[in-house]
């Protein structure tokens, strides 16, 4: 599996008829987002464009993981198939915000649990008391952190077979989460190097005025590591899904 890391650096030059298809997707994606950027003045037009853009490129990489999984001939999608990307984006899109939402939810009422029971017994000790504020604050903003653990393997279920009920069996996901540990560390650890450019990238443009000649080659960067992301996270789920006897392939019986 190590090839994975290499193979989702460079898959856009390598995949069937990928570099123009993949190239028209980061040109159109980061035009209409720096479309955006120009209306930030205008929220709700800013806000249309920008979603329109959210769902239309959730879509287009949620195909390229389908066809990724399913091992079709043309992994990266034809950019132009809008009305599949729209479907599967919304859902991709929704997915992942009921997550984000449910995650978040629950550690922060897991913290306001915490902070009342560790109150209670730290009351009269500063330095436990501290060490408990602190603790919890630590967990307040690790919400990225479960959502980068997590939404993988969600991501993979939904984009198996594009049906967005894969993605909330939940007694599924953690069997399957716990039953392969050892390769998804591997995944995960692969996961953040190639998230790393994205990382780079905040930092360079942090503090820059945002507008269309930062907007364009940043949108640029990034979906192009988010891609590379997807296509690994696919690549690994295809091993995990045919271990697993959720994905059937040829020389297997139903």
């Amino acid at each position: 599996m190590r090839e994975y890391f290499w193979d989702a650096l460079i898959f856009p030059f390598f995949e069937k008829n990928g570099i123009k298809s993949f190239l028209m997707f980061l040109v159109l994606s980061a035009i209409c987002s720096g479309i955006a950027v120009l209306f930030r003045d205008n929220q709700i037009i800013y806000w249309i464009i920008t979603i329109i853009v959210i769902i239309y490129s959730f879509g287009f990489l949620t195909i390229l993981a389908h066809n990724k999984i399913q091992s079709k001939e043309e992994i990266i999608p034809r950019w132009n198939n809008f009305r599949e990307f729209f479907i599967s984006g919304f859902f991709a899109a929704g997915i992942a915000l009921i997550y984000s939402i449910a995650i978040f939810l629950i550690i922060h009422f897991l913290s306001i649990y915490v902070v009342g029971r560790l109150l209670a017994f730290t009351v009269n000790y500063p330095i436990p008391a501290l060490i408990s504020f602190y603790t919890v604050i630590y967990l307040e903003k690790s919400t990225p952190l479960f959502l980068f653990l997590f939404l993988p393997i969600v991501y993979v279920l939904y984009a198996q077979n594009l049906k967005s009920s894969e993605a909330f069996r939940l007694i599924k996901i953690f069997s399957l989460v716990f039953r392969n540990i050892p390769v998804l560390l591997l995944m995960y650890l692969n996961l953040g190097i190639l998230s790393l450019p994205y990382m780079l990238s905040r930092e360079v443009t942090k503090g820059i005025k945002w507008n269309v000649a930062v907007d364009i080659p940043d949108t640029i960067i990034d979906l192009y590591v988010l891609a590379s992301i997807v296509y690994l996270s696919a690549s690994y789920g295809r091993e995990l899904l045919i271990k697993e006897k959720i994905l059937k392939t040829i020389d297997q019986h139903p």
